[in-house]
């Protein structure tokens, strides 16, 4: 008998413990699907903020908190050039990582930057720069 009532209330945890997981894999606190389309306003300020060269502001909008210094590196490298975005295009990589492109156009003409964009907590974290010399500020799809 004892034996019959150690299976049941294994199976009553471990359904619970079933629910529970499923219960917290969804519901109205997650965060929401991303849409793409907010990212030409995304791009637009990025542009905006790198043209004002706003490090505080930028390095809130990029919101990639691992790398602190990288609104500081963006900034020395493109800020205040009088940037201006002429086209933004994406394509999704993963239901919530986007690559990103954007044409700009500036003093010297114009040049296509590449960022990963990912969506997390309902907003937009823009992958770091990976240092090309190139002109482009890319981080490529792997």
């Amino acid at each position: 008998m004892t034996r019959i009532v150690s299976r049941a209330v294994a199976r009553i945890l471990f359904l619970g413990l079933l629910a529970a997981v499923i219960g917290g894999c969804g519901g109205p606190g997650d965060s929401t699907d991303p849409d793409p389309a907010t990212l030409r306003a995304y791009a637009e300020k990025y542009v905006s903020l790198l043209r004002e060269k706003d490090e505080p502001a930028l390095r809130a909008h990029l919101a990639n908190e691992a790398h602190p210094g990288d609104a500081a590196e963006r900034i020395a490298e493109y800020g205040g050039k009088g940037w201006a975005l002429s086209e933004a295009s994406w394509v999704s990589l993963t239901p919530t990582v986007y690559a990103l492109s954007m044409t700009v156009s500036g003093p010297s003409g114009g040049e296509t930057w590449r960022h990963n964009v990912e969506w997390k907590d309902d907003h937009w974290i823009m992958a770091p720069i990976d240092g090309s010399a190139d002109g482009a500020a890319t981080t490529r799809p792997s």
